[in-house]
C-alpha cells in the first residue's frame, strides 16, 4: 500500500498538463526508479548468493529482472512474502538511495509506467540508471547481509537441539569429524560448512565450530 500511495501521488501530480512542472515529473522519475529496485535488486542477490535462497526463489529470481526493468514491483512480493523482516527494509533502503538520487540529479519522467521501455521519455537515462544501479546494488547487499547473519544463527541453533545420532544422519560426520558438504539450516542452505570436534568418551555432543562459507 507504501508504494501504490507514492505511485498514485506521482501520477496525479503529472496527470494534468496545465499545472505539471519538472517537480511533479521529478516525483515521477523518483517513484519509478524506486519501484524498479526491488525486483531487480532480490534478482542480483539470487546471483550473487544463490545458496541463501531456496529452489522457487531462484526460479522467481529470474523472472524478477523482466519484472524490474518494467517497473513491476510485484517481482519482489514472493521474497517478502517468506522474509519479510529482512526482505522489506533492505529494499526500502536501495529505493530511498535511488529516489534521493534520482531527486538530487534532477531527472524528470513525463511516463507513467513503463521502466526501461520509456527511456524516451526521460530528460537524462543514463542518470536515471546510476541512481537506479545504486539503489539495486545497495539493496542486494543489505539483504544477502541479512539473510547470511540470519543463516548463521540457524545453523548454531540446529546443531545446539541435535545428538550425536542425529548429527550422523543429518550431515554424516563421526565422532573424529569429518567434513559437511550440505548443511540444510531453515529456508537456506549453509554451503561448505566444515566441524571441528573434539571426542568424548561419554559419546555426549561436545562443542561444534561451524566455519560457514558459501560456495
Amino acid at each position: 500500500p507504501v508504494n501504490k500511495s507514492a505511485y498514485l501521488f506521482a501520477t496525479a501530480g503529472i496527470a494534468d498538463a496545465a499545472t505539471a512542472g519538472p517537480a511533479q515529473f521529478q516525483i515521477m522519475a523518483a517513484v519509478m526508479c524506486a519501484g524498479m529496485v526491488p525486483p531487480l535488486a532480490l534478482a542480483l542477490a539470487t546471483v550473487v548468493r544463490p545458496g541463501l535462497f531456496t529452489e522457487p526463489e531462484r526460479e522467481n529470481g529470474k523472472a524478477a529482472w523482466l519484472l524490474g526493468a518494467s517497473f513491476i514491483s510485484e517481482g519482489a512480493i514472493p521474497f517478502a512474502a517468506v522474509d519479510p523482516f529482512r526482505v522489506i527494509p533492505s529494499m526500502m533502503a536501495g529505493g530511498a538511495l535511488s529516489g534521493a538520487l534520482i531527486m538530487a540529479f534532477g531527472v524528470e519522467l513525463r511516463a507513467p509506467h513503463g521502466g526501461i521501455f520509456v527511456f524516451f521519455a526521460m530528460n537524462n537515462w543514463v542518470l536515471f540508471l546510476v541512481a537506479l544501479v545504486a539503489g539495486t546494488v545497495l539493496s542486494a547487499v543489505l539483504v544477502v547481509a541479512a539473510k547470511q547473519v540470519h543463516r548463521s544463527r540457524d545453523a548454531v541453533a540446529t546443531y545446539n537441539l541435535l545428538s550425536w545420532d542425529e548429527l550422523n544422519t543429518l550431515v554424516g560426520v563421526d565422532r573424529r569429524g569429518a567434513g559437511i558438504d550440505d548443511l540444510d539450516c531453515g529456508p537456506a542452505s549453509a554451503r561448505n560448512a566444515f566441524v571441528t570436534v573434539d571426542p568424548r568418551a561419554d559419546g555426549a555432543l561436545p562443542p561444534l565450530n561451524l566455519l560457514l562459507e558459501q560456495a
